[in-house]
């Protein structure tokens, strides 16, 4: 039998040679990366985040989300914000990938 305890989210995309990590700062050719999650508004995309964190951590997962941009780490303090008392099981949240916004 297999147990599926755990989801993980793609918040952003990489800070690398693409460069699609999400960032207060800009990289050199103006371009900040972006969350990859539905919404017309980063505010929306970040709505979109903690609802998917809220719902999953209500079903009793435990939630990884791949942050790898300064401003997508931010972005997931929501998770303070949308796990309460009404999560159910191993509801410690988790970063995949942390990194340092790349040097300038």
């Amino acid at each position: 039998m297999m147990r599926v305890s755990q989801i993980k989210f793609f918040a952003d995309g990489i800070p690398t040679t693409a460069e699609t990590a999400w960032l207060h700062q800009p990289y050199l050719d103006g371009r900040n990366g972006g969350l990859l999650l539905d919404g017309a508004t980063i505010d929306e995309q970040v709505r979109t985040l903690h609802e998917l964190i809220k719902v999953s951590a209500q079903h009793g997962f435990q939630v990884g989300t791949h942050s790898t941009g300064d401003a997508t780490i931010d972005a997931v303090d929501g998770y303070l914000a949308t796990l309460g008392p009404s999560s159910r099981g191993n509801s410690r949240p988790f970063l995949v990938h942390v990194s340092a916004s790349p040097a300038r």
